[in-house]
């Protein structure tokens, strides 16, 4: 979650890296996230000074006018590399 990443990585920096892709059901966009790991992500990773950089994308689907669906996808494989899993 967001307010999970927050507390791991106080220092956090969002990039938006492309314009999103927006229809008329939803929309998605590209991403990356960076900082120094401090904070506990889950009980398996514990937060050492570690820098972080990995990226994603969010997808995203409307109904009536609101957000029905939700969808982040982040490179599991590089954020445990960096962050020591």
């Amino acid at each position: 979650s967001i307010a999970m990443y927050l507390r791991a990585v106080p220092d956090g920096h969002w990039t938006l890296r492309n314009e999103p892709v927006v229809s008329a059901t939803g929309f998605s966009y590209e991403w990356s996230l960076s900082g120094v790991n401090l904070g506990d992500w889950a009980s398996y990773l514990h937060g050492k000074g570690q820098k972080i950089d990995f990226k994603g994308i969010t997808i995203v689907r409307l109904k009536d006018g609101k957000i029905a669906y939700q969808a982040n996808y982040y490179d599991t494989q590089a954020l445990g590399r960096q962050a020591g899993w």
